[in-house]
C-alpha cells in the first residue's frame, strides 16, 4: 500500500485544531483572572493588568497577544489592551455570559477531555477515573467549583432562554415542573412570561435553599416553589408540563428512561413532558451536539440523541413522542412527548 500524498491543506487544518486548543487554554486564563471585567473599565497597560492580577507581566502579555489575535481583547497601543465587542460574553456580570461554562470546561472538566482515551478503551467516565468520583460527588466535594458550575448553568439557560420562550406556547399549561432546575433561571423566564402558570424547581435537597433565594429575590414567591427529591425515585404529580433541560443528556438510556417512567407514573393524560437537549442529526456536518455530546463521554455517564434515539427512550418510558421543536440554534431543541 503507497503512502498518502503530503497535503499542505490537511496539515494546516490539524494545526488549525491544534491552535483552537491552545486559544481555549489562554481564554480559560483570562476567564480566570477576571481580564475582561477590568479591561471593561477602560484600557489598561499589561504591568497594570498584572499588579491587578497577581501575574507576572511577560507571561500574560504573551497569553493576551494571543487572545487579541482572536479578536476578544485588541492591543490598541503596545502593551496596552481595550475591550471588545466579542469580549462581552466573557464578562461574568453578561447576562447569558458564557465565562463560568469556560471555566468549568477548561477547569475541572480538563483533565476529563484529556483522558479520553481512556473511555474510548473501556467505555468508562474519564472524569470518573481521574478524580475517582462521579461529577455529581464532585462538586459535592467541592461546593466552590459547584456554585460555578451552577452560574455556568445560569449564564446558558439565560442564553438560550431567549429563543426558547417565544419558539413554543407555554401558555396552554397552568403548571409547570422544572426538573433539576437548579436556580430556576429557565423557570423563571417562562413564568415572567405567562403570569397565570405556577411553577416548581424540582432538585436536589443541597440546591433548594438557593432556589428558594432565588424565589423571593425575584418576587414569584406565589407562584413558584422548590421541592426537594431525587428524580430516580419520583417527581412531583399532576403539573400539565414536565421540563428538563440538560438532565436527560447527563444519563446513559437506563437512567433516562428511569426519570421518564417517573414522570410518566404521576402525569394526567394529555400533560407533556420537554426535554430540552441537543438533537444530532444525520450526516457529516459539523454540529455542536457532537461536541456536547463528547463532553458527555469524558465528564458524565450521558450522551447526546438523535430523533430516533429519542423516540425509542420516550418509548419504553411510555410516552408518545411528539415532535422535535427547532428554536433556531443547534445547540438545543426542544422535545416533545405526551402521555396517552
Amino acid at each position: 500500500m503507497t503512502k498518502p500524498l503530503f497535503s499542505a491543506g490537511s496539515s494546516a487544518k490539524i494545526l488549525r485544531i491544534i491552535y483552537d486548543y491552545e486559544m481555549a487554554c489562554c481564554a480559560y486564563v483570562a476567564a480566570r483572572l477576571n481580564i475582561a471585567e477590568l479591561l471593561y473599565e477602560g484600557p489598561k497597560t499589561v504591568d497594570d493588568l498584572a499588579l491587578a492580577t497577581g501575574s507576572k507581566p511577560e507571561a500574560l502579555y504573551r497569553v493576551l497577544r494571543v487572545l487579541a489575535g482572536e479578536g476578544l481583547f485588541e492591543e490598541t497601543s503596545p502593551r496596552t489592551f481595550s475591550f471588545t465587542q466579542d469580549a462581552i460574553a466573557m464578562h461574568g456580570e453578561t447576562e447569558g455570559s458564557i465565562k463560568y461554562f469556560l471555566q468549568v470546561i477548561l477547569g475541572e472538566h480538563y483533565y476529563g477531555f484529556g483522558n479520553m482515551l481512556y473511555s474510548v478503551r473501556t467505555g468508562e467516565t474519564a472524569f470518573d477515573d481521574y478524580y475517582k468520583l462521579d461529577v455529581w460527588a464532585f462538586y459535592e466535594q467541592h461546593p466552590d467549583l459547584a456554585l460555578n458550575f451552577n452560574k455556568a448553568m445560569a449564564g446558558m439557560t439565560q442564553y438560550y432562554s431567549k429563543c426558547i420562550i417565544p419558539s413554543y406556547d407555554f401558555g396552554q399549561f397552568s403548571s409547570i415542573v422544572d426538573i433539576g432546575g437548579g436556580n430556576g433561571a429557565l423557570l423563571f423566564a417562562i413564568l415572567n412570561a405567562f403570569p397565570h402558570l405556577q411553577g416548581t424547581i424540582y432538585d436536589a435537597a443541597s440546591v433548594v435553599p438557593q432556589a428558594r433565594t432565588l424565589i423571593e429575590e425575584n418576587g414569584l414567591q406565589e407562584r413558584c416553589t422548590a421541592v426537594a427529591g431525587n428524580f430516580f425515585e419520583r417527581v412531583p404529580a399532576g403539573a400539565d408540563a414536565y421540563l428538563m433541560k440538560y438532565i436527560l443528556h447527563d444519563w446513559n438510556d437506563e437512567g433516562s428512561v428511569k426519570i421518564l417512567h417517573n414522570c410518566a407514573a404521576v402525569m394526567n393524560i394529555g400533560s407533556k413532558v420537554l426535554v430540552l437537549d441537543a438533537v444530532i442529526p444525520p450526516g457529516n456536518n459539523w454540529h455542536p451536539g457532537k461536541h456536547m455530546d463528547v463532553t458527555m463521554l469524558a465528564a458524565t455517564k450521558g450522551r447526546e440523541r438523535s430523533e430516533e434515539d429519542f423516540r425509542k427512550i420516550f418509548s419504553e418510558a411510555g410516552l408518545q413522542f411528539n415532535r422535535v421543536i427547532d428554536i433556531g440554534l443547534d445547540e438545543i431543541s426542544i422535545v416533545e412527548a405526551e402521555k396517552k
